[in-house]
């Protein structure tokens, strides 16, 4: 009769399986199943009578709320539930032999049901073969004593343990007095296999008692569990818990605690359709943050402390309802460095409307700590930091503060190089005559960041220009005394910084002229994709000319050379390139003691009519 009803449960099990699963496939995305796959045992292994633990990976994309686990032995001949704690692989499953099936092979397969009541199946695993649990059982865990009532006198103490074997043949309590008393050769007290706690009576307010608990069998004893005493006095319970949702999946949890030195807290959850509190997690802090939430949905929590010897009371619950949808971080965060105002310039998408603002991160290298460097308002999506130092690689990541006070996740990570580049250069070089051949010039200094200024001379159009007069930084004009009024002198100035040398100023002449270092360059679109590059001589004498490109969105910074040529070539075909997009060139002549001033830049498009 055992054996009809075992096989009409299972049969009506699976029809349920098969119904649930034809609701799920005609409902759900097909991706979205959830699936387990057993790892260990599997078929051909070898287990023994008692608990044998059972190793398995789950799949939910979706990450649906599990509702419970079937452990199914011998096609419904014994069938174990084990409630589901978690929406993966954080359910302890255990596969438990009776002893009836003692050199016997088994089969098992385990089921696993959401919230919604759907169903999933595992692979059925086959000739498992049983043998006899010939090991010392397990020791006994977390031994905990809380003192009851009693008199000026004398008390009683409760005494609480876990059982962690399945082959115990009895329990064994073992008790002295002071610490330097002993636990002597035999027990103090025996229990039955499976008791798991105790009360002892009469003890004497002027002693300090100490307790331990093993477990024993006909194989042997367990190690011996942890060490509990009267002197020990029960933990207050955790104070000001407070449950905050971050978003729709997520509620930090934070509380208070007194100073006696803990080994943990256990943190337990509970929805407000249920008063059933399940543990989710044991930690070290007085913190946790709880993912994996359902939105709009208000839950429960409660915390408890322990030691090596005793544990809190509950603390008082904290209710808390998680929000009807995620706020998002700020997304696509990017870095970009700007060569001409030498900072850096940050931008990012911002895809919420329920931010208060925009804090700002940032380290100095890889191993660097992050730190706040800015806060901007709601809406806004840019920031520049002015605060950079040349030579060094920053990281930055952005987070809003929500309109229900408290911060998102963080943004992507972005990275940039902040180049050693030279000093910006002097700009609008003047000449004036202040009395016979002394000349007075003046420039614009464009840096804050320059050692000094080079003036370079030429003397008359067939020489060569060579460093005339170097200045200290911030210098912006001198008088020069020239030796020979019958001769044209031309005159630039750069800045510089250590090795680094800035371009040019434009070239002034003592005869009035603007110089004759300023190359014209034009662009022309010629059939095949190509562009004809056309350029005017320079009178001085020089090395040749480098030509460079880059497409036209892109920074000065990534001009890349594509043709150096001699000093009397004057045009270059760039050929090859891709139709319809924009490029921008320039161009500088090469000395044997640098270049000249860059052509102003053109832009061309292969095709382009």
């Amino acid at each position: 009769m055992d054996k009809l009803y075992s096989f009409i449960r299972i049969l009506l099990l699976l029809t349920g399986i098969i119904m649930f699963g034809c609701v799920e496939s005609g409902v759900d995305n097909p991706n979205d199943k959830v699936t387990i796959t057993l790892l260990d045992p599997t078929t051909g292994d070898t287990v023994q009578v008692g608990s044998n633990f059972i190793t398995y990976k789950i799949t939910n994309p979706a990450r649906k709320e599990l509702k419970q686990f079937e452990v199914i032995i011998n096609n419904g001949d014994f069938v174990e539930i084990f409630e589901a704690e978690g929406n993966s692989n954080e359910t302890p499953l255990y596969l438990n032999i009776d002893s009836s099936l003692l050199f016997t092979r088994i089969s098992y397969f385990v089921n696993v049901a959401t919230t919604e009541n759907k169903y999933t199946t595992s692979e059925v695993q086959e000739r498992i073969y049983v043998q006899e649990n010939t090991s010392p059982p397990r020791a006994p865990i977390n031994l905990r004593l809380t003192k009851l009532d009693g008199n000026a006198t004398s008390f009683s103490v409760n005494l609480e343990w876990d059982d962690s074997s399945d082959n115990e043949s009895n329990y064994e309590l073992w008790r002295k007095e002071g610490a330097d008393g002993s636990y002597g050769t035999t027990p103090y007290k025996i229990f039955p296999a499976n008791t798991e706690r105790t009360n002892d009576d009469g003890l004497s307010r002027f002693i300090t008692y100490y307790y331990k608990v093993s477990a024993k069998n006909k194989f042997g004893r367990s190690p011996f569990s942890n060490e509990v005493s009267t002197a020990d006095d029960p933990d207050e319970a955790p104070t000001n818990l407070t449950a905050t949702a971050l978003g729709a999946t997520k509620v930090q949890l934070n509380w208070d605690d007194n100073p006696i030195p803990k080994l943990g807290y256990r943190i337990q959850r509970s929805s407000l359709t249920s008063t059933d509190y399940r543990q989710i997690a044991i930690v070290s802090n007085k913190e946790y943050l709880d993912e994996g939430l359902i939105a709009n949905t208000t839950y429960s929590y409660r915390v408890q402390s322990f030691t090596s010897t005793s544990e809190s009371e509950w603390s008082t619950p904290a209710n808390v309802t998680t929000l009807p949808e995620d706020i998002p971080p700020p997304k696509n965060l990017k870095a970009t460095f700007d060569s001409t105002a030498r900072n850096v310039v940050l931008e990012w998408t911002d895809d919420t409307f329920y931010e208060d603002g925009t804090f700002i991160e940032r380290k100095r290298g890889a191993s660097g700590s992050y730190t706040e460097l800015a806060e901007v308002d709601a809406n806004v999506t840019t920031f520049t930091d002015n605060t950079v130092v040349a030579g060094n690689t920053y990281y930055y990541r952005a987070r809003h503060y929500t309109t229900y006070d408290f911060y998102t996740d963080y943004s992507n990570e972005a990275v940039v190089i902040v180049p050693e580049l030279p000093p910006n250069p002097p700009t609008n070089l003047r000449i004036s005559e202040v009395d016979t051949n002394l000349y007075l010039l003046n420039w614009e200094d464009n840096s804050s960041d320059e050692d000094g200024f080079q003036l370079w001379r030429q003397d008359g159009v067939n020489d060569e220009f060579f460093l005339y007069k170097s200045y200290p930084p911030n210098t912006i004009a001198d008088n020069v005394l020239l030796p020979d009024n019958g001769l044209t002198y031309y005159f630039k100035v750069r800045s510089y910084r250590g090795e680094l040398t800035s371009e040019f100023s434009n070239t002034v002449g003592t005869d009035g002229t603007s110089g004759s270092d300023r190359i014209i360059l034009t662009a022309e679109s010629r059939p095949n994709n190509s562009i004809l590059l056309e350029w005017t001589d320079i009178v001085e004498p020089k090395l040749g000319f480098s030509l460079e490109r880059k497409l036209s969105w892109q920074q000065d910074s990534e001009y890349r050379v594509v043709k150096q040529s001699g000093p009397n070539t004057f045009q270059y075909l760039d050929e090859r390139l891709n139709f319809g997009v924009t490029y921008t060139y320039r161009i500088r002549a090469i000395f044997n003691q640098g270049y000249s001033e860059y052509s102003d830049p053109v832009t061309q498009t292969p095709g382009a009519k």
